[in-house]
C-alpha cells in the first residue's frame, strides 16, 4: 500500500498495495492483501482460498489470462460448495474486474463494480455483510481518473464494513484506511490524511509477519510523502530513510521497494537543495531501474528525469541536459507507440510528466546556450521542437474524440485506425504486465515468459511504427490532423512569407514550477527567451485583463468579487475597466528584447492556456500615461492591433497546412446559419434587435446587445449522461434573435442571396448536412459555441466541442441539435472564410479549456482555410463591422491577408469619430485561426 513520490518539483501519488509502482505513468492499484480474503470475507474451501491468492500474485506479475483462469478454477470450487461457498462469489467477481482495469478496460471494469455494488447492498442483511472489495475497487478506479468526489464515499463505505468485520486494528483495517489516507493527500488535505497514516504505521509495527514488515516499510513511504506535502522535509527525510533501512534489511538492496524509497529519499534531498547527497542516491536509483526495466521503460526515463533535475540545481546543465534529453526521448516514444483509443480513459505516458521533463530540458538549454554560442542554433531547435511536444499533449484529449470517429465505416483509413487503435491498448496492457513483472522479486519471476513478452512488446511497437507511416503516406491530412510532427526552425523558415514572424508561447506552472519560454522565428532569423513569471502569474494577468473586455467576468457575485481584486478598479458605467499598464507589461514580458523582430509582421501566434484565452491585439506595446483609460482615451493607447496583424495557430505544425492549401473554386460567395430556435429561461437578457445594418459613420446604438447575452446553461446539456445531448436543456440556451440581421447584413456585403441565409427551423444539424457547405466560399455561423471543457456530463466524461442548432422534439443519433467537431470534420469545405461569430468560439468561458478545443482543428481538417472566431460574446453591431469592414478590404485589395483585413477594421473602430467602438472590449474579441493570407470572396 506503498504510495509513489518521485517528482523533484511534483510528487505524484499512487495506491501501490505492497509493490512498488514508481513511474511516470499513473499505476494501477494492486489487489488487497490477504487480510482482506481471509479475515474480512471468510472462504469455505481452502483450495479456491489458494487459487484466489494465486491469482492475485499472477495478476500482480501482469499475467491477467492466467489470473483469469484461477479465478474460473476457483469459482468452481466454490459453486460446487453450494450456499457454503457463495461469499468467495462478490471476491471473485471484483477481482475478474480488477483485471478488466488492468488490461485497460476501463468502461468494462466500472460497469462490473457498479453491479457487484448493486448486488452487494440488495443481499446485506441476508446473507451476510457484503465485501469491501468492490466499493474500494470502484473507488480506486475513480481516483485514477480523477473523479474524487465520487470514490470518497466509495471508500468510507469500504473502511467501515472491514472495521465492522476484521476490527480498528487489523491490517485489513489498515488496507481500507490507507486508500482513504490516499485520497486526502491526492486532493490536497493532508491535515486529514496525517492522523489516518499515523494510525496505519501503528497497526503494523504491532505484527512480526514478513507481511508486516513490508507493510510497515510502506507506511513509512507513506507518511514521508504526507509530511512532504505538508512542509516538514525534514521528518519526511527521516521517514524515508527508515523505510529505507527496513526494506534494505528485509528484502535487500535490489529490491523495488528500497528502490522507491531511496528514490524517495533522493527526490526530497533535491528539494531540500542538498544535491551532492541526492546525486549518488538518484544515480544508485537509474542503475537499478535500468537494469530491471531496461533503458527504453518509462520508469528509467522518470529516474533520469529525477537526476537531471538534481543536476540543474547544482547548475550543471550540461550533465542536466543529457539525463533530461534522454527521458524526454523515452517518453515521446512511448507517446508515439501508445495513443489513446477511444475509451482509453488511462494516460500510456503522464502528461505531467512529459511536460515536467520539458520543462526541465527548457531551463538546461536557455542557460546553456548563451555559453556555447557554436551550439545555440542547435539548442534553440531542439528546445523549440521539445516545446512543441507540450501542445499536443494538451491538444490531445480534444482531437482524441474528432479523431476516432474515423474509425467508424470501412475504408481503409478506418481499418488502420481501427488496427493501430487495438495494438495501442494492446500494448499499454502488455508493458503494464512486463512492468509488474520485472518489479517482482527473483524467485518469483518467469524469465522466460517475461523474454516471451518483450519479444511480442518489439512487434507490436514495429507494427504501430509501420501503420502510423502507412497513414502518414496514404492519407496526409488525416495525419496532419492526428498526429502533427513537430516544426524544426528551418522548416518553419522555409515555409514563413518575408512579412511574417511565427510565436510560439510555453508557459510551465504548478507543481512542476514556475516558468515561460517565447519562441520568435522569421525568415531572417530565430530566438527565444525565458520569461521572468511563470503559469500562475500569467494566469493572474489574462484573467485581470479579461475583467476588461469580457462583461461576463462580471455577471455574478464571485466573478464581480474576483474582478474587483485583480483589477482594484470598478466598471464606468458600461465601460470595463482595462488595464492598460498591465497589458503593456504583459507584452513586455512575452517578447523583451525578441520585440524588434515583430516590425511590420503579421503574426502566426501559438499559445495554450491561459494565454490563448486572450486576444493577443489587445496588448499594449509602450507604456502608457494612463493605467485605465476612458473614453476616446482609448484611440492613443498602442495597442498591438496598430501595428502588427494577428492570426493564430492550433499547433506550430499547422503552418504546413496553413500555407499548403490553394484558394477556394467554390461557385457560390456565402452562406450563413444562425438564431436557431431557442427558448431560454429567466437569467436571458432580452435582446434588443435593430431594424437595419450598422455603420461605421452612424452613431452606435445606446442599447446595442451582446450576441449570446446571457448564462448559457451548458453544464445541463448532457445532464442525463450517455452520447446524446438533452434536447430540453439545448433548447433552454438563451436565443439569438440578433444573430438573424448579422447574417443577413454580412450576406449582403458579400453579394450572397437572400436565400443563403438559414434561421430558426432552417438552422438544423440536417439542413447544415444537406447544404453543400463545399460549394461556398465563405461559411458563417452565427450561434453558441459548447467547449469540451463546459460539457461534462454527470458521470464524467467530457464531451467533444459543438455548435449549437435548432435541436429536434427528440434526439437521434443523427440529430440531437449539437452540430459536433467530429461531423464538423467528416464534411467536405471549399471554404476561405468560417466566420463563428456568436459566444465564446475561441476559448472558453473559464480560462481552463483549450483555446477553440477542437473546433477549428475540425473545420480547417474539413477544409476551411480560416476562422473568424470571438473570445467572448460579441456585440452584434461590432460582429457586423468588423465583418463586412474586412470583407471590404479584401474586395477592393485581392492581394490583402485576411488577419491585416481583420486588423483595418478593428483600428477603424478605434478611430471612429464617435469613440464609441473605441473600448477593446467592442473590437478585440475576434481572433483569425489559421491561413492568415489572402482569400477570394
Amino acid at each position: 500500500m506503498r504510495l509513489v513520490s518521485g517528482l523533484l518539483l511534483a510528487t505524484v501519488l499512487v495506491v501501490a498495495f505492497c509493490r512498488p509502482a514508481e513511474g511516470a505513468a499513473p499505476t494501477l492499484p494492486q489487489p488487497a492483501s490477504p487480510p482482506i480474503v481471509g479475515r474480512v470475507t471468510p472462504i469455505a474451501s481452502e483450495d479456491a482460498k489458494a487459487l484466489i491468492y494465486q491469482a492475485m500474485d499472477l495478476s500482480d506479475a501482469g499475467r491477467l489470462d492466467e489470473s483469469n483462469a484461477a479465478l474460473d478454477r476457483a469459482t468452481e470450487l466454490t459453486n460446487a460448495l453450494g450456499k457454503r461457498g457463495r461469499n468467495a462469489l462478490p471476491i471473485i467477481a471484483a477481482l475478474k474486474a480488477r483485471n478488466l482495469m488492468r488490461a485497460g478496460q476501463f468502461d468494462a471494469a466500472e460497469t462490473a463494480f457498479k453491479q457487484l455494488i448493486v448486488e452487494a447492498e440488495s443481499a446485506s442483511g441476508k446473507r451476510g455483510n457484503p465485501s469491501p472489495l468492490p466499493f474500494s475497487s470502484l473507488a480506486e478506479l475513480y481516483m485514477m481518473q480523477g473523479r474524487f468526489a465520487e470514490a470518497e464515499p466509495l471508500l468510507q463505505r469500504s473502511l467501515a464494513i472491514t472495521e465492522r468485520d476484521a476490527g480498528k486494528n487489523d491490517p485489513a483495517t489498515a488496507e481500507a484506511l490507507n486508500s482513504l489516507a490516499v485520497l486526502y493527500l491526492k486532493t490536497g488535505q493532508t491535515e486529514k490524511g496525517l492522523p489516518i497514516l499515523e494510525r496505519i504505521l501503528k497497526i503494523f509495527q504491532r505484527g512480526k509477519s514478513a507481511y508486516d514488515r513490508q507493510s510497515t516499510a510502506d507506511a513509512l513511504v507513506n507518511l514521508g510523502n504526507a509530511y512532504q506535502f505538508s512542509g516538514n522535509y525534514e521528518k519526511a527525510l527521516d521517514y524515508f530513510r527508515q523505510a529505507y533501512e527496513l526494506d534494505t534489511k528485509y528484502f535487500g538492496p535490489d529490491h523495488p521497494n528500497t528502490n522507491l524509497a531511496l528514490s524517495n529519499a533522493g527526490v526530497l534531498l533535491g528539494l531540500m537543495q542538498r544535491y551532492d547527497e541526492a546525486a549518488p542516491a538518484l544515480e544508485t536509483v537509474l542503475k537499478q531501474t535500468t537494469d530491471r526495466y531496461g533503458a527504453d521503460n518509462p520508469q528509467t526515463a522518470h529516474a533520469a528525469n529525477n537526476i537531471g533535475w538534481v543536476e540543474l540545481g547544482r547548475n550543471d546543465n550540461a550533465k542536466a541536459l543529457t539525463y533530461l534529453r534522454a527521458a524526454l526521448a523515452t517518453y515521446l516514444a512511448h507517446r508515439e507507440l501508445q495513443k489513446a483509443g477511444p475509451n482509453a480513459r488511462g494516460a500510456a505516458v503522464d502528461e505531467r510528466e512529459v511536460a515536467r521533463t520539458i520543462l526541465g530540458f527548457l531551463n538546461a538549454a536557455s542557460r546553456l546556450a548563451p555559453t556555447d554560442p557554436a551550439a545555440s542554433a542547435a539548442l534553440m531547435d531542439e528546445a523549440f521542437q521539445a516545446a512543441q511536444q507540450v501542445h499536443r499533449g494538451k491538444a490531445a484529449e480534444a482531437l482524441a474524440l474528432t479523431t476516432a470517429r474515423f474509425a467508424v465505416g470501412n475504408s481503409a483509413l478506418a481499418a488502420l485506425i481501427r488496427e493501430r487503435q487495438d495494438l495501442a491498448g494492446q500494448h499499454r496492457a502488455l508493458e503494464a504486465a512486463l512492468t509488474a513483472a520485472f518489479s517482482q522479486p527473483a524467485e518469483r519471476r518467469d524469465l522466460a515468459k517475461e523474454a516471451a513478452g518483450r519479444e511480442q512488446f518489439a512487434a507490436m511497437a514495429a507494427r504501430i511504427t509501420q501503420i502510423s507511416a502507412e497513414i502518414e503516406k496514404g492519407f496526409p491530412d488525416y495525419a496532419r490532423l492526428a498526429d502533427p510532427k513537430p516544426l524544426t526552425v528551418a522548416e518553419a523558415q522555409g515555409l514563413l512569407g518575408p512579412d511574417e514572424a511565427l510565436v510560439l508561447l510555453a508557459p510551465f506552472g504548478g507543481g512542476n514550477g514556475e516558468a515561460n519560454f517565447t519562441f520568435v522565428i522569421t525568415r531572417e532569423g530565430a530566438r527565444w527567451r525565458a520569461g521572468s513569471i511563470g503559469q500562475t502569474k500569467l494566469t493572474g494577468a489574462v484573467q485581470a485583463l479579461r475583467c476588461g473586455l469580457d462583461v461576463g467576468q462580471w455577471a455574478t457575485k464571485d466573478g464581480r468579487a474576483g474582478c474587483l481584486q485583480l483589477v482594484g478598479a470598478e466598471p464606468d458605467g458600461k465601460d470595463l475597466p482595462f488595464d492598460a499598464d498591465l497589458a503593456y507589461h504583459l507584452y513586455d514580458e512575452l517578447f523583451g528584447e525578441l520585440a524588434p523582430m515583430l516590425a511590420g509582421k503579421t503574426l502566426l501566434v501559438v499559445a495554450p492556456d491561459p494565454l490563448a484565452s486572450l486576444p493577443f491585439q489587445v496588448l499594449v506595446t509602450a507604456p502608457q500615461p494612463t493605467k485605465f483609460p476612458k473614453g476616446e482615451a482609448f484611440a492613443k493607447v498602442a495597442f498591438l492591433a496598430r501595428s502588427n496583424a494577428v492570426a493564430v495557430l492550433p499547433s506550430a505544425a499547422a503552418l504546413r497546412a496553413a500555407h499548403a492549401a490553394a484558394g477556394s473554386r467554390a461557385p457560390n460567395p456565402y452562406i450563413g446559419f444562425g438564431d436557431p430556435a431557442l427558448v431560454g429561461g429567466l437569467d436571458c437578457a432580452e435582446p434588443q434587435v435593430a431594424s437595419a445594418c450598422p455603420s461605421i459613420g452612424a452613431p452606435a446604438a445606446a442599447n446595442a446587445t451582446l450576441v449570446a447575452a446571457g448564462a448559457a446553461r451548458i453544464d445541463s446539456v448532457f445532464r442525463g449522461g450517455g452520447e446524446l445531448a438533452d434536447v430540453e436543456a439545448v433548447r433552454a440556451l438563451c436565443p439569438l434573435p440578433e444573430t438573424a440581421l448579422e447574417l443577413a447584413c454580412v450576406a449582403k456585403s458579400v453579394d450572397g442571396p437572400a436565400d443563403s441565409v438559414h434561421t430558426g427551423e432552417q438552422a438544423t444539424v440536417p439542413a447544415v448536412l444537406a447544404a453543400h457547405l463545399g460549394d461556398y466560399r465563405i461559411v458563417h455561423f452565427a450561434t453558441h459555441g459548447l467547449l469540451a471543457g463546459e460539457m461534462a456530463s454527470q458521470d464524467g466524461t467530457i464531451s467533444e466541442p459543438a455548435l449549437v442548432m435548432t435541436p429536434p422534439s427528440a434526439p437521434t443519433a443523427q440529430d440531437d441539435g449539437l452540430l459536433r467537431a467530429s461531423l464538423i470534420a467528416s464534411m467536405k469545405l471549399d471554404a476561405d472564410w468560417v466566420v463563428l461569430s456568436a459566444c465564446n468560439t475561441a476559448a472558453g468561458l473559464s480560462l481552463g479549456g483549450e483555446a477553440m478545443s477542437g473546433l477549428a482543428s475540425a473545420f480547417l481538417y474539413a477544409g476551411a482555410r480560416a476562422l473568424l472566431v470571438s473570445h467572448w460574446p460579441v456585440r452584434t453591431d461590432a460582429a457586423v463591422l468588423i465583418t463586412t469592414s474586412a470583407f471590404s478590404h479584401m474586395k477592393a485589395d485581392p492581394t490583402l491577408g485576411r488577419a491585416e483585413a481583420i486588423r483595418r477594421a478593428m483600428v477603424e473602430l478605434i478611430d471612429a469619430p464617435s469613440g464609441a467602438y473605441a473600448h477593446p472590449a467592442v473590437w478585440a474579441p475576434f481572433a483569425v485561426v489559421g491561413e492568415s493570407g489572402p482569400a477570394r470572396l
